[in-house]
Parts: structure tokens; C-alpha cells; sequence
């Protein structure tokens, strides 16, 4: 059932990130035509607009994520949701799986638009781009730094940020449709989304220093340690540590909020 669940969210959410990402591959198309018959008016114009389109198009992908689940959920379809002969949390995934989706794709179009897009206005290939960054951090004695594994685990971030903003979204959501904030909605959506980036700046904040898990950066490169920010200050040497307190302590919260999501889907909502 959770098959037909995605393929209908699919359906319901296919219509205004499509048409963004359509628009950001014309005003491509349209950039690099200007480029080649070297129109710089219009190259200027058509870069502007491609850049303004790619982050409208990721801005966009959020935004329906949230309003569709916000209609389907807490208003409006959420009585006909919840007649559907399927569990809540049945309801709550194929949301979340289809908006990451749909998120993932946004970012991947970005990244790659946004790299083809670069190294045009550079005159140069995207191979050639690339080269020339390894030179450049070769250059500045980083290689060892700035590894396949660094870049990997910077990608993995950035997802994971994504995911988790959708998350945080759906719990805050949610909780706007519990009894005792059933009248403030929208309202109460918006404090619980401030108390929970509080809550990750302060604690977050405080276990970047002090909890004993770090990343060490040196000039033979960056390796994962049980050493906490605060002692890598006051430590000698020129070895840096990073402390990842705040990464696991959103992703420990990110595991929470998602269970907590489920919970009160099953139990506590008063949809209207």
C-alpha cells in the first residue's frame, strides 16, 4: 500500500517543481546559446535568471513539501487521508519519501546547471574546472585536506540537511494539530520550528566545544578523533580540531522528531 501511497503523492506534487525545472533547463539552453553566438547582453541576462530559477526551484521543492503536507494532513484532505484503509505512518512516509525525492532531484539539477553554467562563463570544460581547483588547493598544500572523502562526507551533509528540514518541518506541522494548539495552527507551527533551531544552536553550540568528538585537521590531512574543541584550542601544536557535537546532536534529534511525527499521527491529531 505504501507503493500506491508514493505513486499517488507523486501524482499530487508533480505539477509546479516540474514546470521550475523546466524553466531552469530553457534559461540554460538560453544561457548557453547567448554564450556561443557571444551575445554578452543576453549572457549576462540569462545567467542572472538561471541562477534566480535554480534557488526558486530548491526554495519551490520545500515549499510544496510542506504545504502538501500540510493539506493532506492537518486541513483540508486530512479527513479523507485518514479514512484510507492504511497506517498513519504509512501516510507520514510516502510524504516524506516523495518530498526527498523531489528534493534530490532539485539539488542534483542545481549542482550540475550550476557547475555546466560556471565553466562556461570561464571557458572552460567542466573537467578543465576541476582540474584547475585541484591545482589551486595542490597550490595552497591542502591536497591532503580536500580528499575524495572530504567531498564525499560534505555532499552527505548537505542531503542530510535537507532531509532533516523536512523533518523538523513535518513534526512542527504536526504539532500545530494537536489539541492544545489546534487554534493557533500556522502559528504554533512557526514557534515550534524557532524553539527547535534554538535548541540546536545552544546545545547544539555547546557540544561543538565540549563533547569529546571532533575532527583533527592538519597538513597530513583530517582524521576523526576523540578530542573536543575546546581542549584543540588550548592543545599545542598546529593540529585543528572540529568538534561535530551539533551533527550529532541534530541527527540524534532529526531519529526523534521523525518517531515523534509517526506517534502523534497515530493518536493525537484534530484535524479540521
Amino acid at each position: 500500500m505504501l507503493g500506491k501511497l508514493i505513486k499517488h503523492e507523486f501524482k499530487a506534487t508533480a505539477r509546479l517543481i516540474p514546470i521550475m525545472m523546466g524553466a531552469s533547463l530553457l534559461l540554460f539552453g538560453l544561457f548557453e546559446l547567448s554564450h556561443a553566438l557571444k551575445l554578452s547582453g543576453l549572457v549576462a541576462t540569462a545567467y542572472i535568471l538561471l541562477i534566480l530559477a535554480l534557488a526558486g526551484m530548491l526554495l519551490i521543492a520545500f515549499i510544496v513539501a510542506f504545504m502538501r503536507y500540510y493539506k493532506s494532513m492537518v486541513t483540508n484532505e486530512a479527513h479523507l487521508s485518514f479514512t484510507l484503509p492504511v497506517k498513519p505512518g504509512e501516510l507520514y512516509f510516502s510524504r516524506l519519501i516523495v518530498s526527498a525525492a523531489w528534493a534530490l532531484l532539485s539539488f542534483i539539477l542545481f549542482v550540475v546547471l550550476l557547475l555546466f553554467s560556471v565553466a562556461t562563463m570561464l571557458n572552460m570544460s567542466v573537467g578543465d574546472m576541476f582540474s584547475s581547483m585541484r591545482g589551486s588547493i595542490e597550490g595552497l598544500g591542502a591536497a591532503n585536506i580536500f580528499t575524495t572523502s572530504f567531498w564525499v562526507t560534505a555532499v552527505i551533509l548537505v542531503l542530510y540537511s535537507g532531509f532533516s528540514l523536512l523533518v523538523s518541518g513535518y513534526f512542527c506541522l504536526t504539532v500545530s494539530a494537536i489539541r492544545p494548539f489546534e487554534r493557533m495552527r500556522l502559528g504554533a507551527a512557526a514557534l515550534c520550528a524557532l524553539a527547535l533551531y534554538l535548541a540546536n544552536e545552544i546545545i547544539g553550540g555547546v557540544l561543538v566545544f565540549f563533547l569529546p568528538l571532533g575532527i583533527t585537521v592538519d597538513q597530513n590531512g583530517w582524521a576523526f578523533a576523540t578530542q573536543s574543541m575546546y581542549s584543540g584550542i588550548h592543545a599545542a601544536g598546529n593540529t585543528q580540531v572540529i568538534g561535530i557535537g551539533s551533527i550529532i546532536y541534530g541527527i540524534v534529534m532529526c531519529v526523534v522528531l521523525l518517531f515523534l511525527t509517526v506517534r502523534l499521527t497515530r493518536t493525537r491529531l484534530n484535524v479540521r
